[in-house]
Parts: C-alpha cells; structure tokens; sequence
C-alpha cells in the first residue's frame, strides 16, 4: 500500500520559488507553482487507490511513534482546498475523480463518518455518522460542483439537521445516534460552524447557530475537544461568519505572533483572516514565511488537526501530510486569486502602491487643527484595507496596464489619479449617507475637502488639455443629476451607474492624455465600459443591501419590484421575505447582473485601444461568476426552505 504521509524525510520538492524572489513580482510563477503541488497532491491520493486514506494518530504532537488509521477527513479537506479556477482541465477531471469517490462514501440518509468505509477501522473502533464531517463533505461537492446538491439530498440533509436540533433552528448536536445517549449529544462550536458553513452555500441563514457562535467569539472561548488547538475552529467560523463580533475575531486573531506557527496552523491563520476580509495585501509576510516552510519539507509534515480520541488523562491527535498541504495550498490559492484579481500580475506590489497613494493623502494634510485630521485619518480607516480601497487606487494602473499606448504616462500622474479616485469614493461614502437620511454632520466639511482635492488633482492632470477639462465637468454634472432620479424602475435600471461614474475618470482622463479626442471612439468604448461595470456592480450592492435598505426605508431597485409585483412585504416576518426575495426577485436581478458584466467584457474585447483586457477582466468576471452561482442556488435554496418548513 502506497502512504499518503510523508514524515520527517526529505523529498524532492517540484517547481519551488527561489526564496529571495518577491511573491508579487513573480505572480505567474507563483501559479505554475501552486499547480504543480496541486497535481502531487492528487498523485498522493491516487496512488493509493483511494480506498484508504491514512493518518496518523499518536499521544505525541511530533508523531514520533505514531499508528496509522484510515480517515475520510483528508478527502474532502483536500477537495475542499483547492482552488479550481487555478488549474488546468486535467486536474480538473482528477479532482471529480476524487468526488466520485468521496460520494461513494456516504450513507443512504448522505451521511459521513469519520472513518473510510470498509476500512479496519470503521469495524475495529466504529463511530456513528456525524454532522461535522458530513457538512464538511457536503460543502467540498458543493464547492466543487454545486449541481451535486440536488433537492433529494437537501430533504435528507434536512431530516438530520431536525433529529439533532437542541430547539428548531439549531444549535445542533454532533452524533447522528438514538435519543437516551447522553455521553453522546453534546453540542460543539467547530460542528455547528461547518453546519452553518453548508447553509450558508444554499443562503440560508439559522440566527440561532449565529447567536451560537457570537457568544463564543465575545468569551474567546475557541475550544472544541474535537479539535487540537483553536486554529481550525477559528478557521471554520471564518468561513461563514457575518456577525456583528468580526472585529473582535480579527483583532484576536491580528495578536498571534506567526513566527511560532507551523505550515499548518500558520495557514489555517492566513486562510481565517482572508476570509474574515483582512486584504491580502497584509497578508504577503505570512504567505513569503509560508512559502519558506515548503522549501524546507515542512509541507509535508502531519501536524496534529482532530483529536481522535481520550484515554484517561492522555490525548492522541490525528494528522495528515494531505490535510497540512491542502491548507496550505488553500492559503496560497487564495492569496493568487485575490492578487492577480487585482491585475497586477508583472508589476508593482498592490502593497507598494497602495503605500505611495497613502503616503501621498498624508502628505496632503491640509491643517494644523487635530480634530479635523482625525476626521481625515478615520475616513481612510473605514475603507482602508478594503476591496473599495484597493479598486479606488488601482483602476488608473489596470488601465494604463491594459490599453496599447501611444506615450509614457508618468508614474506621479498616476498615483495622483490614485489619489484622486480614492478622494471621490470616500467623498462619495459620505454624501451617500446624507442621500439616505443617515449622515453625521461632523463629516460634512470632510466631504467637501474631499470633493475640493479631486477637483484641483484632476485640473491640475487636464491643465493643457481643455478637452479633458470639459470632460471632467460633464462627468461631474452627470454624478450630481443621478441624486435627483427617483425612477428605479428596471427600464431605468442602467442609470444608477450615474452615481459612481465618476470611478471612470482616471482612464477617460488617460485616455485623452494619449491623444484620443472627447468624441472618439475609444473614449465612447471606455464610458460604456464603465457604465455597464458599475450598473452591474451597484446592482449586486442592491441585492447584498436589500433588506437594510428596507428596515431604514431607502429606495432601491429591489423595493421598487417588490412593489411593481405587489409583494407587501410588511405583511411577512424576515425569513419568509427571503423566501420571496429568493422566489420573486432574485433572479431577475441576478440575470440583470450577467448581462451587463458581458456587455463590459464585450467592449473591452473589442476596442483597438484594449491591447490587454485581463487588467480589466477580474472584477467584472467576478461580479458575473457570483450572479451565475447565485442562479444556480436559487433552486437548491428554494428546495431547502420547502422542506425544512415542512419538517417544522
């Protein structure tokens, strides 16, 4: 039999980056790196059939006289891990290899245990089926292929949730047994959090699980005598977790020196961050100390993971080569996507730019008095770090980095253009809150600034170009008119991009700067470009908003079709308005947001000025992979609400 675990030995590590080599800038070869150590990992788990999936167990943390036991967690963990839209179509096909396979493994109800079925140890040691390693399998298909997740098996899926719920709507517990065990009903954090984890793939949301886990994040209790350590239990709220305690997970997760961490609690920590929103940019001495870890086999260490079972005072953990590599792979994975989203695959670190714009706002300190500063440096916290953030600085060098290019454009222009960007959006986040009755009077004055310090950036950019000039207060006035619209109508739909349109004056400036005219083609291209972008943005905004949009009364597209199909959805306590909202509007919106991303990938695909449109692709294939994702979901959530209604 062929080991999936490689212990302290050395082996030939394949494809590794040279340790003195800046992750950013060699961004490519970090891919062909993560691809290469996905295709051993699956080798790993082939060449042993796939029948039995060794771990190691032993009282000692360093598995220094371990035994070995056949465990079906390694599986979906790996298929879990990694990340598809990274590799090639081969891998592809090996990994729904592997979903065969873990499929084979469930019980009739689509039940998991903790053993590999069939295994010595499932005979030997026998456990009952159980809700943790269940929702984790069920969410590694899902994540794989969410078709896998038919209506049949959510009915099933269902019918366990309600014979181990402690009250309808959860906390559950973890053993799949009869009533009357008492010594097995206990009722664990890390199992309710891969449970809350599934639903929320389908969008459902169990506020009792969340008042669950919010009372564990305020004690800092991460405990789960099923876990060794708090890192994987952090791990799996982070995958779910949208709670008002984000912070305070953040912060306690922000105090760990990683210095000490091994590969595998060092990426379950990377992982848990990322997810939690912390920006990936922040994250890059970890991933460089991650990456360093590899090289010195640490990879393929099997650190402790599940503590598997207690005998008298003394614990025996469980660990596997696989599951330390696919979190890691995880981590890389993720770090890639995130980056290479951000379209600067060849160039500058995201974090050196981002440090130039913020060094360039600092600088620009406009006053000596200390309270209006603060206000300055508070703004730039709400957002910094942020996804905003990082497209509000970036956008001029995506596109600067995309089109062919007549002339140079200096590199100051553009971190003003940054700047600028940066100014209108923050600007924009203020007066948006006056638009909806919510704003702080203190942060008018801010506004203002803002508003002002763009206006002369962008003047003192367009000073020899009176066309651009022109341009720029075009653009403006059409920001300031798009706050007057009250038709939110769908036939009207494509002006909410008014209000954020002037996201696009760094590359309609750049592109006047290069010579083209006011009335080109090229610039017409790029303003529907744009307005298709940000009509699909806003548009998914709307749908993420929507019910605080209708608890404080603001108008939005959403309300206005509730309204338009005569849903009064006053009438109707908040879980069954998700239920309408899943039924009724949805997809509509949904559809919406598909056909306005392919308008945007279509213009840029077919402008001579877009010399290299995957600069620009990222965010738009994004907004439209998450709209496609959610129209697949719509009916497995819909398939869920019905049967767990009826259950209850």
């Amino acid at each position: 039999m062929v080991r999936l675990l490689v212990l302290h030995g050395k082996t030939k590590e394949r494809g590794f980056l040279n340790n003195e080599t800046p992750v950013f800038k060699y961004m490519l070869n970090l891919e062909t790196f993560y691809r290469e150590q996905v295709g051993g990992l699956i080798d790993e788990i082939n060449k042993s059939n796939l029948k039995k999936i060794n771990t190691l167990t032993d009282s000692d943390k360093n598995f220094r006289d371990p035994e070995e036991h056949y465990c079906l967690y390694p599986l979906f963990i790996a298929l879990s891990s990694i990340q598809t839209s990274l590799i090639d179509e081969k891998l592809k096909k090996d990994l729904q290899h592997l979903t065969t396979i873990l499929i084979k493994q469930k019980s009739s109800n689509w039940s998991f245990n903790y053993w590999v079925k069939n295994s010595k140890d499932y005979s030997r040691v026998p456990y009952p089926d159980d809700l943790d390693d269940t929702s984790y399998a069920l969410a590694a298909l899902h994540n794989y292929d969410s078709k896998k997740i038919t209506g049949a098996l959510i009915a099933k899926y269902v019918n366990l949730l309600t014979r181990l719920e402690k009250q309808v709507g959860g906390p559950y517990k973890t053993w799949l047994v009869g009533k009357g065990n008492k010594e097995w009903e206990d009722i664990d954090i890390a199992v309710n959090s891969n449970i809350a984890y599934f639903l929320s793939l389908l969008d459902v949301n169990l506020p009792n699980v969340n008042a669950f886990i919010d009372n564990v994040i305020q004690r800092q209790n991460y405990y789960s005598p099923y876990y060794y350590k708090e890192y994987p239990v952090v791990f799996f709220i982070s995958r779910f977790y949208k709670g008002p305690y984000i912070t305070k997970l953040l912060d306690y997760l922000l105090r760990i020196d990683i210095s000490k961490l091994n590969s595998l609690e060092l990426a379950l920590l990377i992982i848990s961050l990322k997810n939690l929103g912390h920006y990936p940019g922040k994250l890059e001495s970890s991933i460089k100390k991650l990456i360093k870890l590899q090289k010195s086999g640490d990879w393929n260490k099997p650190y402790p993971f599940i503590v598997e079972k207690i005998q008298g005072n003394k614990k025996y953990y469980s660990g596997s080569s696989i599951v330390t590599k696919s979190f890691c792979l995880e981590a890389l994975g993720k770090f890639i996507i995130a980056n290479t989203g951000n379209n600067l695959l060849k160039t500058e670190s995201l974090e050196h730019i981002r440090n130039r714009i913020i060094k360039l706002y600092r600088d620009a300190e406009p006053t000596s008095i200390k309270r209006f500063n603060l206000l300055r440096d508070k703004a730039l916290n709400t957002i910094n770090n942020t996804e905003v953030f990082y497209l509000a600085t970036i956008t001029p060098y995506s596109f600067y980095l995309s089109i062919a290019k007549k002339k140079k454009i200096p590199q100051k222009t553009l971190d003003k253009l940054g700047l600028a960007n940066l100014y209108g959006w923050l600007a924009y986040k203020i007066y948006d809150d006056f638009y909806d009755d919510e704003g702080n009077k203190e942060s008018l004055p801010l506004a203002n600034y803002f508003l002002r310090e763009l206006t002369l950036i962008y003047k003192d950019v367009c000073k020899n170009n009176t066309e651009a000039l022109t341009l720029f207060r075009e653009i403006m006035t059409k920001l300031d008119i798009s706050n007057l619209n009250k038709d939110l109508s769908l036939k009207n739909i494509s002006k909410i991009a008014d209000k954020s349109i002037a996201h696009a004056l760094g590359p309609i400036l750049i592109t006047l700067l290069l010579g083209y005219k006011k009335d080109s083609m090229e610039v017409k291209s790029i303003f529907k470009f744009f307005r298709a972008y940000l009509t699909a943005r806003q548009i998914n905004d709307d749908l993420h908003d929507w019910e605080d949009d209708y608890e404080k009364k603001h108008a939005s597209p959403i309300i206005w079709l509730f309204k338009s199909k005569k849903i009064d959805i006053s009438k109707y306590s908040i879980e069954k308005r998700r239920e309408l909202f899943w039924k009724s509007i949805v997809a509509d919106f949904c559809e919406l947001i598909v056909e306005y991303c392919n308008t945007a990938l279509e213009e840029i695909n077919k402008t001579p000025l877009i010399k290299h449109p995957k600069y620009l692709e990222p965010p738009i294939t994004k907004l439209k992979q998450m709209a496609e994702n959610t129209l697949r979901q719509r009916k497995t959530t819909l398939d869920f609400i019905k049967v767990y209604e009826n259950k209850n």
